[in-house]
């Protein structure tokens, strides 16, 4: 008569237990403190110089910017011109408060004299982010239109 299933799953708890009992509770210590690094992000402010629309919205808008101010990482130096794809078409109607705007009109992106950047090492924006918050811009997160230039309302009453 073969045991309940569930009487084996039991044998299989108490024995993965008794394994884990081998381990000194200073190296379960060490590993909690052991985590994965966190990936590395560059936040950079930037002089919009040009946007280059895609044939279709949504879609991604080309920012060709110079990179006026490092403010983290190591990446990218003052001086450089690179180009970050930055989602494009219609805001959203609805978002949470206090969630970043993730799309932008392209005439805002346009009209927009300088922004804000956190990228990926391989120049993708990352949209999630440490708490830190710089004194002049707080949290940056994404893309961010800041400095003088168009303001657009996005189709939902977010100011762009």
């Amino acid at each position: 008569m073969k045991p309940p299933l569930v009487l084996m799953a039991l044998m299989l708890c108490v024995s993965a237990g008794a394994a884990a009992a081998a381990i000194s509770s200073d190296e379960l210590i060490l590993r909690s403190r052991a985590r994965a690094p966190a990936p590395k992000t560059n936040v950079v402010l930037l002089t919009v110089q040009g946007v280059e629309a895609p044939e279709a919205l949504p879609g991604a808008c080309k920012v060709s910017a110079l990179v006026e101010e490092v403010l983290e990482g190591s990446s990218l130096t003052k001086g450089m011109v690179i180009t970050v794809p930055v989602p494009c078409g219609a805001a959203p109607r609805f978002r949470r408060a206090g969630t970043p705007l993730t799309r932008f009109e392209p005439e805002a992106l346009t009209g927009a004299k300088q922004g804000l950047a956190r990228l990926d090492e391989a120049g993708a924006l990352v949209w999630q982010g440490r708490a830190k918050l710089y004194p002049r811009w707080g949290s940056i997160v994404g893309f961010r239109i800041v400095g003088e230039g168009k303001t657009f309302v996005a189709p939902g009453g977010d100011r762009v």
